[in-house]
C-alpha cells in the first residue's frame, strides 16, 4: 500500500518566540504613538536674556508678587494696589505703580525711561512693553506687549 504521508510538525513552541516578539514590538509601538499624541505643544521661551540684571530682578519680584496677589485674593476680588504696597510686597512699595483696573497694574521698568511692566492678575500674566507701545494699555488685550510668563 502506497500511501500518502503527511508530516505533522511537533507542537514544541519553536515559533512561539517569533509571535511573542511581534506582539511585544506592536505593544511598544502603541505606547510610543500614545505618548507622542499626548504631548503638549512647546511653550514659547521667555526672552529674559535680553533684560538687564535689575529688570530680571524686578521680573522675579513681579512673579512672586503675582503669587502673593493670588494668595491675598478673597471673594473673587483681587487685592488693591494700595494693599500690596501696604503689605510691603516688592516692587509695589516703591516706584510709580498705577492701578488701571481691578487686578491690572502698570509700573516702571528700571533702566528704561519709557520701559513699563503690565501685571494682569486675571490673565495670570506679566507683560513687558514692546516696540510700538504708546498710551495707556488695555488690560484685556495687551497688543504690542511681550508676555514674560510661560
Amino acid at each position: 500500500m502506497t500511501g500518502y504521508r503527511e508530516r505533522v510538525a511537533p507542537d514544541n513552541g519553536r515559533n512561539e518566540n517569533r509571535w511573542v516578539a511581534i506582539f511585544t514590538i506592536a505593544l511598544l509601538l502603541c505606547g510610543v504613538v500614545g505618548i507622542w499624541l499626548r504631548q503638549e505643544p512647546a511653550t514659547p521661551v521667555v526672552q529674559t536674556l535680553q533684560l538687564t540684571p535689575s529688570a530680571r530682578q524686578q521680573l522675579t519680584e513681579l512673579t512672586i508678587a503675582l503669587d502673593e496677589a493670588r494668595f491675598m485674593a478673597s471673594d473673587g476680588r483681587w487685592p488693591a494696589l494700595a494693599a500690596m504696597a501696604q503689605a510691603q510686597i516688592p516692587p509695589f512699595h516703591e516706584g510709580d505703580w498705577q492701578e488701571l483696573a481691578n487686578g491690572c497694574w502698570l509700573g516702571p521698568r528700571p533702566g528704561h525711561a519709557d520701559g513699563r511692566w503690565l501685571l494682569s492678575l486675571p490673565a495670570n500674566a506679566i507683560f513687558m512693553a514692546g516696540e510700538g507701545v504708546s498710551g495707556t494699555p488695555d488690560c484685556t488685550t495687551p497688543i504690542h506687549w511681550i508676555s514674560m510668563t510661560p
